[in-house]
């Protein structure tokens, strides 16, 4: 199962499936046999604490630790901790902090040719601007300096004639497995371009993370399906290119 990239607080969420998240901890302190966490809606919490506050059963805003009769807010939500008779402690909480909303959009493609090959036609402008951009687009390139901290101007010709300019740098380069790209401007975004080894094939993973949600979700109808144009078009562009002892094409 995948770990989570990130967590909160003292746990570490393993992703079962999209409705079950394992959540692990290592205290010191007695822990309940079970811990059985709920997401409600606002309207639900509501009614469940009143019949909780009615039933004079305590709790707690944190995980472990006094009974308070708090809530807790700090991930943008509310939740709150009580235990059952039998020992188990219950929780119920309006936004998964397990789960924050997605940022990224990630995509995966296994193309026919070694890492070398396909990191050639990342970084080589000559077969890059054949590739760049979603299916009917052409670019030209004014500055590629393919390294780290490296700057990339070019703009981008779309099929009804409109130029959109693009400025990016290089954050990170390892040659032949891993390119970090941050775009500038108003749409600003990091993509990630990983190339690994699937038997004499290359698995290329495409992560373009957005600074929001929100933004995400606002572009997620034209994102999804450019990022795999993109790819479609690196696997096409892949077949041009030959590595020779030189390392030219």
């Amino acid at each position: 199962m995948p770990w989570a990239e990130t967590s909160l607080g003292p746990f570490s969420p393993v992703f079962v499936n999209d409705g079950l998240t394992l959540d692990f901890i290592d205290t010191d302190e007695d822990f309940p046999v079970y811990h059985f966490c709920f997401r409600v809606g606002e309207d639900e919490f509501d009614a469940i604490l009143g019949r909780i506050r009615a039933a004079g059963i305590p709790y707690r805003s944190t995980v472990t630790g006094p009974m308070n009769m708090q809530i807790n807010t700090d991930y943008g939500g509310r939740m709150i901790y009580w235990n059952e008779p039998d020992g188990h402690q219950w929780e119920m909480l309006t936004v998964s902090y397990a789960r924050p909303p997605r940022r990224d959009f990630l995509h995966e493609r296994v193309i026919d040719a070694p890492r070398d090959r396909v990191f050639r036609a990342i970084g080589d402008p000559t077969h890059l601007t054949r590739w760049w951009g979603p299916r009917g687009f052409t670019s030209t390139f004014h500055d590629f300096d393919f390294r780290n901290g490296g700057a990339w101007r070019l703009d981008l010709h779309g099929p009804d004639g409109t130029t959109y300019p693009n400025e990016s740098v290089f954050v990170e380069i390892t040659p032949s497995k891993r390119v970090v790209i941050e775009h500038l401007g108003s749409h600003h975004f990091v993509l990630v371009i990983t190339l690994a080894d699937q038997d004499k094939r290359t698995k290329v993973t495409w992560r373009q993370i957005f600074d929001t949600a929100q933004e995400r979700e606002r572009l997620a109808g034209i994102v999804t399906e450019a990022n795999e144009q993109n790819l479609d078009r690196l696997a096409a562009e892949v077949a041009n290119v030959s590595i020779n002892p030189q390392g030219a094409s």
